[in-house]
């Protein structure tokens, strides 16, 4: 917010979206016999968005106090996560 409230700031925004294949995790009960249960950890997707924020090159954004209207939003969301044993 200091460099805002400076004067010195300029906007650069990234729009992203997508969907990235999450890892699969096989955890052994026991490692030494190969017939022992395995707990499997199916991380699912990873989906990734932007949501940006619009800006206007006449507006005085020193004086912002929201920071939600100053920065834009990025999320990142676990989907079809599953865990089982097999």
């Amino acid at each position: 917010m200091q460099v805002i409230k400076g004067g010195n700031f300029q906007h650069i925004s990234i729009d992203i979206s997508g969907k990235i294949m999450a890892p699969i995790l096989l955890i052994p009960e026991n490692p030494l016999r190969e017939d022992s249960p395995c707990l499997v950890v199916d991380a699912g997707w990873l989906a990734i968005s932007s949501k940006l924020n619009k800006f206007e090159k006449d507006k005085n954004y020193k004086e912002e106090t929201d920071p939600k209207k100053l920065f834009d939003e990025y999320s990142i969301d676990l989907q079809q996560a599953s865990v089982y044993i097999q």
